[in-house]
């Protein structure tokens, strides 16, 4: 099965102890056991949050009880318009200049043999300078990987101190969140959709809430199934969340995803302290 979605698809960095996804996903040995029994993880969601001010608090802000210009108040009732809200995500974050993402996994496991994994990837893109830095951390190294459209190197550092550059396989930039698959996903829930200060909330709970359609996935695997969405009257989806406990093999797997976007039209991206150091270890 191909993936959906470019962020599940990336090449993970070599001789990191663990494969850790290069590109907005969950890391690749978890993503092998997902595939197995079908559920790709979608990271489009994001969660508005931080300081906004001016034009950049405009894009991601609440219903005013008016929709927004372009979005018209039908796209956000079922059935949901996703080709509208997809076009006007991408558009009001393009129209912002800069965004921060901050995404959190955890993947829990009922086997001895097969531990707890969590990690935090933070990703910040200045659209205007074409530069991106990508931050992973988990509890056994850090992988900071820096891009400037015209060069891309990726810094490997483990909690003894070793530290190891590369040149990685996969591009990085902000694509894959201009581009929000998980609002098509919508459309193969079934959702309650209710209008709040937040903006327009959707909420899914249970697997008959689902249809085979979901993520690719078989839903006859899953147990259980708790969703959350925040599109704001713009159309840009500023929150998503899941939790999903499905049974692999006799083995209960527990996913947990939260994705955050901050600094909307403030972020900044700097050369890295260690650019000569990548750019002499990996001539």
């Amino acid at each position: 099965m191909e993936p959906r979605n470019k962020e599940s698809a990336q090449v993970s960095p070599a001789g990191a102890g663990e494969d850790v996804s290069s590109g907005g996903g969950i890391n690749r040995r978890t993503l092998g056991a997902l595939i197995g029994i079908g559920l790709l993880v979608v990271v489009c969601g994001v969660v508005a949050s931080g300081a906004l001010a001016g034009p950049a608090a405009d894009l991601l802000g609440g219903t005013d009880g008016s929709a927004a210009e372009g979005v018209p108040n039908e796209a956000f009732a079922s059935p949901i318009n996703s080709t509208a809200l997809r076009e006007a995500h991408r558009e009001r974050l393009n129209a912002s200049g800069s965004f921060t993402v901050v995404e959190e996994y955890k993947l829990e496991r009922t086997s001895v043999d097969g531990p707890s994994r969590d990690y935090t990837r933070t990703s910040s893109f200045d659209l205007g300078s074409d530069q991106t830095r990508v931050e992973i951390s988990t509890a056994d190294f850090q992988i900071i990987t820096y891009s400037t459209g015209t060069e891309t190197y990726e810094r490997i550092e483990r909690p003894s101190g070793d530290t190891q550059y590369r040149i990685p396989d996969e591009e990085i930039g902000a694509e894959p969140y201009l581009d929000s698959n998980m609002l098509a996903e919508l459309a193969t829930m079934e959702v309650d959709h209710r209008e709040t200060d937040e903006g327009h909330v959707y909420t899914a709970s249970g697997v008959e809430a689902l249809t085979d359609g979901f993520l690719d996935a078989d839903v006859d695997s899953f147990r259980s199934f708790e969703f959350r969405a925040v599109v704001s009257d713009q159309g840009v989806l500023s929150a998503y969340s899941f939790e999903v406990e499905l049974e692999d093999s006799g083995e209960i797997l527990t996913i947990t995803q939260s994705v955050e976007v901050t600094e909307v039209g403030s972020t900044t991206v700097q050369d890295p302290p260690w650019l000569d150091e990548a750019r002499a270890a990996t001539e």
